[in-house]
């Protein structure tokens, strides 16, 4: 072949490959279909790994860039255990700064932790909640500009720390130091106490004040006194008064009052006359009875009248008064006319008494007061006078008769009665009222309780319950030398062998360790027993009467008898009903929803790694306090996930309870972009 041939040969080829490559290309646009040696795997689609052309040039190639694989500035940070950790106790930091192809630089984690190298972990105990931050730089392996990359990530310790007590000298838990105070080696102390001038240059107490001391360092001067008129025209001291002259520059009116009146003399009897005197120290205006006229400074008058005058001065407006006084004889009074007696009414007992609205002049009432007699039926049916009988007749109606019966009234006394069934006069002990001896009682063969009725009879009214109506006493059986006590219903108790104690001491069953003791008094110990939900305590008074006294208080969760003993049950333990965190696997910067659902709970706390719930972004705070039903529920939106986050619930016990804190947790974890190269 001539090598003209050969060269047309070669360039039909090369136009051969270049049409060939021009008909891929229109395939790949018409159809989407891609085939090369160089693929990458992208989280790209809503379906999750896709799979996309490597449009960049293959390695080595410039970074960072779009064809860097993404993430080249991030870095692992986290934490264990996962959730909440108890203050003083130790959590472990993880971290992981190793990316492919890319050279480690250096590294720290903040809160000291210090300088790290890429791969690692380190125990830390903080004081209470702390974020730490790792923070480096790195460079990838194939850089031709020598470019230097920084990344930086994070994670937060959650730590359940009580409140900081600022004050531990004072009591309760101060959060912060209260107004009034500051700290000196760790306690709270009052602030001195400050002192300034006023301004009637007096040192007076002032919290802004610049002195300490309570005579202001000397500082003030002299003080000048101040006066001023009070509520009775007076001038008085006052520091901050306007007067500086102690009459008030006479402003007041008051306490140099030169107005006085007086009656001459001041009583007098119905018919008798006084003489009126008044000085003031300008002519005035004279009030009596609702009129007015006008009189010279100083002046007098004839008066018989009981009213009062008044005198205002027309110029400084001072004013006086006097009133005359009418002497009545034994018991009449003034009524501001003339001289009235005493008067009197009946009261509701017939008799004559003083009353100042009574129709009657004289102490008899005028006879109309005569008491009603009552009478009544005696034990011995015979009409007799009785203040508080229900007959107003002598002969009681003809109800007593002469030797009839008796019956049982509505109070259940025993009452003479001419229809009456019985002929004693205690009705045969039937009435159950004053006249009935009969007492309730415990038949101790059958545990029965017995009560007495209205009518004086026996009921049954249940088993004997070991109290006020019980008779069964311990006792020591002298043939088995067995010593026996009374339970709480009533039951023989078998308990130790007899003891026998000195003169001055008496055996005393203690029912809980069910033997008698010698003891000085002679009384039941106390004991505590359930009523439905109740708990109650029972003790005695002193001896020889033991009286007991019951008193009882409820049991929120039900009360448990035991043998002897009784208690109130505790609450019950916290339970986490539901916790429900989904998605677990997502996206980057997807959110998750944190479901949550306690009972039997005081608190809890639902926080993610983070930060979510703590307050510290814009997730807020997640739960809360539960309140008086102890239960507590919630549904929150997370921030979006940028790295693995665990989610973690804490919930606090009910007070009183004896049961630990719950938690539950869950870890949300990223989905992975694989790349290949």
């Amino acid at each position: 072949m001539s090598m003209k041939t050969a060269r047309l040969s070669a360039r039909g080829n090369i136009l051969f490959g270049i049409a060939v490559l021009v008909l891929l290309l229109g395939t790949i646009q018409s159809d989407g279909a891609f085939v090369s040696s160089e693929v990458r795997f992208a989280d790209d689609s809503a379906q999750g790994l896709s799979i996309v052309p490597a449009s960049c040039p293959s390695s080595p190639h410039e970074t960072p860039s779009e064809c860097d694989e993404p993430g080249f500035n991030e870095c692992f940070l986290s934490d264990t255990p996962p959730g909440i950790i108890a203050e003083g106790t130790t959590a472990t930091l993880h971290w992981d700064a190793g990316k492919t192809d890319f050279t480690y630089l250096s590294g720290s984690i903040s809160q000291g932790v210090g300088a790290v190298s890429s791969v690692g972990s380190i125990p830390v105990t903080p004081a209470q909640t702390t974020q730490y931050v790792y923070t480096g730089t790195r460079q990838h392996y194939q850089s031709r500009t020598g470019q230097v990359l920084s990344f930086s990530c994070s994670t937060t310790v959650a730590v359940d720390s009580p409140p900081i007590d600022y004050c531990p000298n004072i009591a309760g838990t101060q959060t912060s130091v209260p107004s009034g105070y500051h700290t000196e080696d760790g306690q709270c102390v009052p602030d001195p106490q400050k002192y300034s001038c006023n301004t009637n240059n007096q040192c007076i107490a002032d919290s802004s004040g610049p002195y300490t001391s309570s005579s202001c360092d000397n500082a003030c001067g002299s003080v000048v006194p101040k006066y001023s008129c009070n509520a009775s025209n007076q001038c008085v001291a006052d520091s901050s008064g306007s007067y500086t002259s102690s009459s008030c520059d006479n402003a007041c009116g008051g306490g140099s009052n030169s107005c006085e009146m007086y009656f001459e003399p001041a009583s007098i009897p119905p018919d008798g006359s006084s003489t009126l005197y008044w000085t003031a120290d300008h002519p005035g205006t004279m009030y009596h009875s609702g009129a007015t006229w006008q009189v010279p400074a100083v002046g007098s008058g004839i008066s018989g009248d009981l009213e009062s005058y008044q005198l205002v001065d027309n110029v400084n407006g001072e004013s006086c008064t006097a009133e005359l006084t009418i002497q009545c004889p034994a018991g009449q009074t003034w009524d501001g006319t003339q001289c009235v007696g005493q008067k009197y009414s009946c009261n509701t007992n017939n008799q004559c008494i003083a009353d100042p609205s009574g129709p009657y002049t004289t102490s008899s009432c005028g006879g109309a007061c005569a008491p009603v007699q009552k009478y009544s039926c005696n034990t011995n049916n015979q009409c007799a006078l009785d203040s508080n009988g229900p007959y107003t007749s002598s002969n009681c109606n003809n109800i007593c008769g002469s030797g009839g019966g008796f019956s049982c009234n509505a109070g259940n006394q025993c009452v003479a009665s001419p229809s009456g069934s019985y002929a004693t006069s205690n009705c045969n002990n039937a009435c159950g009222g004053g006249s009935c001896s009969k007492s309730p009682y415990c038949d101790d063969d059958t545990n029965a309780h017995y009560s007495v009725s209205a009518s004086c009879q026996y009921v049954s009214d249940g088993d004997c319950d070991g109290g006020g109506s019980c008779t069964k006493k311990p006792y020591c059986d002298a043939g088995t030398n067995k010593q026996y006590g009374v339970s709480a219903s009533c039951q023989y108790v078998a308990g130790g062998s007899c003891i026998e104690c000195p003169g001055n001491q008496s055996k005393i069953w203690n029912p809980t360790t069910h033997q008698f003791e010698c003891r000085v008094t002679g009384c039941p110990l106390p004991v505590y027993y359930c009523q439905a939900d109740n708990l109650c305590h029972r003790t005695y008074g002193s001896s020889p009467e033991c009286q007991p006294n019951n008193s009882c208080s409820a049991c929120a969760y039900g009360c448990t008898q035991s043998g002897s003993s009784s208690s109130c049950n505790p609450p019950p333990a916290p339970e986490i009903v539901t916790w429900n965190v989904h998605p677990t696997l997502v996206h980057r910067e997807s959110t998750v929803q944190v479901e949550w659902e306690a009972k039997n709970v005081r608190s809890c706390t639902v926080r993610g790694t983070n930060s979510d719930g703590t307050g510290n972004n814009a997730t807020g705070v997640w739960g809360g306090t539960a309140g008086s039903t102890h239960n507590l529920s919630g549904t929150k939106t997370s921030s979006p996930i940028t790295a693995q986050t665990i989610y973690t619930i804490v919930c606090q016990p009910v007070p009183e309870s004896v049961s630990s804190p719950v938690s539950r947790s869950t870890t949300v974890n990223i989905i992975p972009i694989f790349q290949e190269q």
